[in-house]
This record gives structure tokens, sequence and C-alpha cells, in this order.
């Protein structure tokens, strides 16, 4: 009878593979990105920053966003309702916590004390985050708009500067938000996190690049 011949391939560490085979290693690092990827891995961003919007004032915000490296890639929200007495205060420069208070820094943000001259007048202005552009969801995809109608003209004057003050802070946090994204799914595919990754789960491969499970 002839004699089964049993053949062992060798494996190597990613480390190995990036010093022997670079084709091997270069396909070792794509399966790890893969990997890495795999799931919602933006969850934790996008809900954390879910609740800051809420906090600003934009009710019920609803975070988009794609890419990265392709030409129209961003991200941006909608809000069906705005809270105008929380986005009255973030515009004033009233910062309700020290989150808020570190956006603000973090996006530039130049309040405009004069803005709380229209805190409590909630029943003659109504406010939303639209979006406009279904085909893409960058930053500018979407727009603050706001209906009001006060007796007032300085009120009614004020309130356009503050309409174009909140659209500003609308871009500006969702231009955020994406650089959010961005930093953490580069640290989810970075070469240097791909090399931590498999050293930590001890992962072997093949000359190819393939794992060895």
């Amino acid at each position: 009878m002839p004699k089964t011949v049993v053949i062992e391939k060798v494996v190597y560490t990613l480390a190995e593979l990036k010093s022997n085979f670079p084709k091997g290693y270069q396909k070792a690092l794509e399966l790890i990105e893969d990997k890495n990827t795999d799931g919602e891995w933006w969850r934790n961003t996008t809900d954390d920053f879910t609740e800051i919007l809420e906090i600003i004032g934009f009710s019920n915000p609803e975070i988009a966003f794609s890419g990265f490296g392709q030409q129209g890639d961003g991200a941006s929200f909608t809000s069906k309702g705005c809270n105008a007495t929380k986005l009255v205060e973030f515009a004033s420069g009233i910062y309700c916590n020290l989150d808020i208070e570190h956006i603000a820094k973090e996006i530039k943000h130049s309040p405009e004390p004069k803005f709380i001259r229209l805190w409590g007048l909630d029943d003659y202005w109504e406010s939303s985050v639209t979006r406009f552009n279904n085909n893409y969801c960058h930053e500018y995809s979407t727009d603050f708009i706001a209906d009001f109608n006060y007796r007032s003209k300085k009120l009614n004057d004020l309130t356009k500067s503050l309409v174009e003050h909140l659209e500003d802070v609308r871009l500006e946090l969702s231009k955020h938000i994406y650089s959010l994204l961005k930093e953490e799914y580069f640290n989810l595919t970075s070469e240097e996190a791909c090399l931590s990754e498999a050293e930590e789960m001890e992962m072997l491969f093949y000359d190819n690049g393939k794992i060895h499970i």
C-alpha cells in the first residue's frame, strides 16, 4: 500500500512575513484590516457624539458618514427638531459641562453673548437640520434651517444672525465628527495597529499571507 505523506506548511509571525515575504505580508495586512473593521467599528464614536449633539440642542440627531479617501466622503447629521434654549446657550458661550466646553474648543467655536437675548423665546421659532442631498453624507449635504416670526424687527434680525451662526456650528461639528471617525478607522487599519493586533493575538500566517487557523 502506498504511504501517506503529510506535508506540513511552515507558518510565520507577521514580523517574519515582513522580513521574508513582502507580498504575503501585504496580503496579511489586508486580512487583518478587514478583521478589525468587520462590524460596526464606528458605533462608539457615533453614539458618543450623538449624545453630545443632544446636549448642544440638536434633538434626536442621526449621524451619517462615508469614507475614507473618495471625493464626496465626509460626515453630517440631521435633527428633526432642535431645542432652541440649548442652542441659544451654546451660541452665547454658556456651556453646560466640560465635555461641551471641550467640543467648543475643538471646533474653534466663537460664542456671541448677544444671542442670549433670544433665550426663552422657544415658542416663536422652530428649527431642524435637514438633508437636501441624499447622494452624499459630507458636511455640505445638510443645512440648519429655522422658521421664525417676531413682531420685533430687531429680534428677527438677531435670529437671522443666530441661524447663520448655528449653520457654521453645524458645519464644524460635522467636520469634527468625520475627523474622529477617520482617526478611529486609521487606528484600526494602520500597519502599526495590524502588527500590534497580530502580536497580541499570537497570529500565525503562511508565506502567502493567509492566516493559519
